[in-house]
């Protein structure tokens, strides 16, 4: 119809400081009933929320799922009357942990992985890629290597807008720059078959005459600031970080393309 209307977004309600329904077990639970109650109140037609959701990077499914669970008590009142569609960050990791300072992502991949683990507790589209298995960095082409990025990586329209969802902690290692030996992927690194998803979904979006906005959203800021310029999709302008896949002591199973060219 291409009338006016709103829509919000946010990201980043894990717990705070100041304790009773600050932090509810993995989820500022007060801060949430606010931006909803907010968001009903401006009569915003959806709400995106990217990211951080929860506290997590727990070693533990059980407990993600009690913190998810958290989350989505406190805007259950109003997610009754409006759309509210989750995507993830770096604090919806669920890890293996090895000599305490090593955390990959959780496996087998298909149950108990991060995005595994947040797609059993959030409906959102199935229309995003499969995986990065069939990349040119794939060491195993006829098993799973990599998660799915099933209801973790979508894209939904709302009358004349086109919203994508990213993962920019797809296969997340938190220690990657530290023990590349271990392989993962980096912060606010996109692998090569989301962005090839990316680039045909922003093309067949673009050719459709009903929509006159298409928006990207992912976690981690391409321009970041404060204390994640160290990080994010920056690195201080450092081109080196990369995710790593089935390493070997000569490096040449490093992704090709280093952080800044991603």
């Amino acid at each position: 119809s291409r009338k006016p209307f709103v829509f919000a977004y946010a990201s980043d309600s894990r717990h705070a400081q100041g304790g009773g329904e600050r932090r509810i077990e993995g989820t500022n639970a007060y801060i949430m009933k606010r931006i909803a109650a907010l968001i009903r109140f401006k009569k915003a037609a959806f709400m995106q929320f990217t990211g951080d959701m929860i506290n997590g990077y727990l070693n533990s499914v059980e407990q993600t799922k009690v913190e998810y669970r958290n989350w989505k008590r406190a805007i259950e009142p109003f997610a009754h009357y409006f759309p509210i569609v989750a995507a993830m960050g770096n604090h919806e990791i669920v890890k293996h942990s090895f000599k305490g300072s090593i955390s990959i992502d959780r496996f087998p991949l298909a149950t108990e992985s991060a995005e595994a683990v947040f797609a059993s507790q959030f409906v959102n589209p199935i229309n995003g890629p499969e995986s990065e298995d069939g990349a040119v960095y794939d060491p195993n082409p006829h098993k799973q290597d990599f998660p799915s990025y099933k209801e973790n990586v979508f894209y939904y329209i709302y009358d004349n807008v086109a919203m994508v969802a990213l993962n920019s902690n797809y296969w997340y290692a938190p220690s990657i720059k530290g023990h590349p030996e271990a392989g993962g992927n980096l912060h606010g690194y996109l692998m090569d078959k989301q962005l090839e998803w990316l680039e045909a979904t922003l093309a067949l979006l673009d050719a459709d005459d009903n929509i006159d906005f298409i928006l990207t959203t992912h976690h981690t800021p391409a321009v970041p600031n404060g204390g994640h310029i160290g990080d994010d999709m920056w690195y201080n302008g450092n081109n080196a970080p990369r995710a790593v896949v089935n390493h070997s002591a000569d490096g040449d199973n490093l992704v090709q393309r280093g952080i800044i060219e991603q």
